[in-house]
């Protein structure tokens, strides 16, 4: 390798992984703010907890690469720029798309890198942070429910709890029920246990009463032990409707013909997936491009930066909101790949162009 590439593609490579890793760790940190209550006030351990939004990183990754390469491009080629190491390069015969062939091969490694997340290890890490979810929600779900607060856990269902002790029993329940209009239902007792089921959680509830209205009737009843069925958010896991995010591409590709009312929606997800990995290697082309193509300034070339920064964030903007568009309507997916493929195109051809770059210096006194 011509030892200018190399010198290139290890500034690019270190600049990237460092960019990506700040990012990624502060999306992560505020995404895992979400879950934190799982910690404080539903019993699950660290570890659990580190498991669950440690399964939020490919998906993040997945995002965030993109802008990283983009960002460390910039910042790689306007250091050359003001370091005059670009008049150098130019001086010594160096095309502007000999130049590029460095940002070109490593954003070819993170398409590569891309391309195995999201038909490989993202299908099958959010499938796990689903069913990790689901458990965790299933079998805790007696610690979910806050103390002296009328929770919700699901639409028309109310559960009351005074306290609970270490053994995780509950004391002091009020339950109301009243997802069927026809016949809302209140129990009340003095205390609670949580039992597993094939068919989900289930509460054992003991010394209390039950009170139902029929026809504008009210029938009570008291009770020492009275289980009740109490799967307060889905199904168990592995009976769960799976997302379109869950399947590999192969598979997804294949449901294609019994989709149904989702073809659309899979449709758009294999056109994402073939395409976004594409998206790094337009946006570091791009942004090489545009700062090799204006002439040297002592002044900095902080208004290129600038506006080709602005350029690679408009083109992710785009190309998401055609893949949320090809969701709805199918030919827009023949504009996701066109989005893409033609802007590669016209970067290439600019690049390769004017084979000798700018030399001449401008914007500031000899």
């Amino acid at each position: 390798m011509v030892r200018y590439q190399s010198y290139l593609l290890h500034q690019l490579a270190a600049t990237t992984l460092i960019v990506a890793f700040s990012l990624t760790s502060i999306v992560w940190l505020m995404q895992a703010l979400r879950f934190i209550d799982f910690i404080v006030n539903r019993g699950v351990s660290i570890l659990t907890f580190l498991h669950l939004t440690s399964l939020l990183l490919p998906s993040l990754i997945t995002m965030i690469l993109p802008l990283a390469v983009l960002f460390a491009t910039l910042y790689v080629y306007h250091r050359l720029s003001q370091d005059s190491e670009l008049v150098v390069f130019f001086a010594a015969g160096l095309s502007r798309f000999q130049l590029a062939v460095p940002a070109l091969k490593w954003s070819a490694m993170c398409c590569v890198f891309l391309a195995v997340m999201m038909h490989v290890i993202l299908p099958i890490t959010y499938r796990q942070f689903k069913d990790l979810q689901v458990f965790l929600r299933d079998n805790y779900a007696s610690v979910m429910l806050q103390e002296d607060v009328f929770n919700n856990p699901a639409d028309g269902l109310t559960v009351f709890v005074r306290e609970r002790d270490e053994n995780g029993r509950l004391k002091g329940v009020l339950l109301h029920d009243g997802r069927d209009n026809s016949k809302p239902m209140t129990l009340m007792a003095r205390e609670a246990t949580l039992q597993q089921t094939p068919t989900g959680p289930r509460f054992l509830l003991v010394d209390g009463s039950r009170q139902e209205i029929q026809k504008d009737r009210l029938s009570m009843l008291y009770f020492d032990r009275y289980p009740i069925d109490f799967n307060l958010y889905s199904k168990n896991s592995a009976a769960r409707p799976k997302r379109i995010d869950e399947f590999m591409t192969g598979a997804l590709i294949q449901s294609l013909a019994r989709a149904g009312n989702e073809y659309d929606k899979r449709l758009a997800e294999i056109h994402h997936r073939f395409t976004w990995p594409l998206v790094p290697v337009v946006l570091a082309l791009l942004s090489t491009w545009w700062l090799v193509s204006g002439h040297f300034n002592r002044r900095g070339q902080g208004k290129r930066v600038a506006q080709a920064a602005a350029i690679g964030i408009a083109f992710i903007g785009v190309t998401m909101t055609l893949q949320n568009a090809a969701a709805s309507q199918v030919w827009i997916g023949a504009l996701m790949y066109l989005n893409v493929f033609g802007m590669l195109a016209a970067i290439i051809w600019q690049l390769r162009e004017s084979p000798i770059g700018p030399v001449q210096a401008t914007g500031g006194r000899a």
